[in-house]
């Protein structure tokens, strides 16, 4: 007699992502004869051997690291060591400076080099409701805070990785983070 099969695995989802969680759910296969669940959430597309067991379709993925691309693996099991294909999804968390929550903290220095950080826009989303006014075409933004020393003033500058081909970026100062903010300055 055949070995009925397991069903293979659909409707991976990954929602609610930010740098460091995503709440990821898949379809319900029990109507068509699985039993559980394994899964695993990687930072490689290829399915793994085995993974976590569980009979729910959902599970809150914790601990990501910020500004990469995490898959999403899910296989039916029907019991006996019986499993479906694995079904895979990528998903990118966003830096963990996406939200003005989550500004980096910056360091004010004598210069450009004694505190230089390395950013990336990769993975960072857009804050609903602000626009910088020098620039209407923007699609991503990270944030930053700083104290301002005793002097009143503080320098900020950008430069370009010689490897990248980026040819301008955006800077604009907020006066605070969260409720009413005012644009101090853009360039």
């Amino acid at each position: 007699e055949n070995i009925p099969a397991c069903p293979d695995q659909t409707g991976l989802v990954a929602a609610n992502v930010t740098s460091a969680t995503a709440d990821t759910s898949w379809d319900d296969m029990s109507a068509n004869g699985a039993t559980g669940y394994e899964y695993a959430v990687t930072t490689s597309a290829t399915p793994p051997t085995s993974g976590t067991e569980t009979t729910d379709t959902f599970y809150l993925a914790s601990g990501l690291a910020g500004q990469t691309v995490h898959y999403l693996h899910v296989r039916a099991s029907c019991g006996g060591g019986l499993f479906g294909n694995w079904a895979t999804t990528s998903f990118s968390t966003p830096p963990a400076n996406d939200t003005c929550a989550g500004a980096t903290v910056l360091t004010v220095g004598p210069n450009f080099a004694t505190n230089q950080i390395t950013a990336s826009l990769t993975g960072a989303s857009t804050t609903a409701g602000l626009a910088p006014s020098c620039q209407a075409l923007f699609s991503s933004d990270v944030w930053y805070t700083v104290t301002v020393p005793a002097s009143g003033r503080v320098t900020i500058e950008t430069q370009v990785a010689p490897t990248n081909t980026l040819t301008d970026t955006v800077i604009s100062v907020y006066d605070a983070c969260g409720g009413t903010v005012t644009q101090i300055v853009c360039d």
